[in-house]
């Protein structure tokens, strides 16, 4: 198990080794970059997304995307499943490069929600808000302690729900 500090210097790495250096950023042109597909085709209309990785397939692994879901919501989604493969798959380390072994995301963890999921989420907020420019961009949009989250969300390409969850998970707002 990761805490927030930990997982959020994983996205920070993870963002300088594909030399991103300003948002938004790009989630889908990660995806390429680390060998991966996305395919936007998901059986089940209730699921944002999944990932798999197996050995037999000639790309390193495949995000398995809903098109229904609205472009914040598919952001969100694909840095999400970027954290299930940086924290809980191995991603280029020796158990990603000698393991036979197949993973797939499974819906029923999100059913019960489990703290792989909730790794997960911290991730995709820390790899697409990242904490000090997100601290920076909250305190820029703050009228009257106020703070306009639809102006913050726009300049990192999430919901508004996605930036007022960040900023209440870190602690700057109640």
């Amino acid at each position: 198990m990761y805490n927030k500090a930990t997982i959020n210097q994983i996205a920070d790495v993870v963002r300088k080794i594909l030399d991103y250096r300003e948002p938004p950023y790009d989630p889908v042109d990660a995806v390429n970059k680390l060998n991966g597909i996305i395919d936007n085709e998901v059986a089940d209309v209730a699921i944002d997304a999944l990932i798999e990785r197996c050995k037999t397939n000639e790309k390193a692994f495949i995000i398995h995307l809903n098109k229904e879901k609205p472009f914040s919501r598919t952001r969100f989604s694909i840095a999400h499943e970027l954290g299930h493969l940086f924290l809980h798959m191995g991603y280029r380390t020796p158990r990603w490069e000698n393991t036979e072994e197949c993973f797939k995301d499974s819906v029923y963890y999100r059913y019960a929600y489990t703290a792989e999921e909730s790794e997960a989420n911290e991730f995709a907020a820390a790899f697409l808000m990242p904490m000090e420019e997100f601290k920076k961009d909250v305190y820029a949009n703050t009228n009257d302690e106020i703070v306009n989250f639809q102006k913050v969300a726009e300049k990192f390409e999430v919901s508004t729900e996605n930036a007022l969850n960040r900023a209440r998970f870190s602690g700057i707002t109640g």
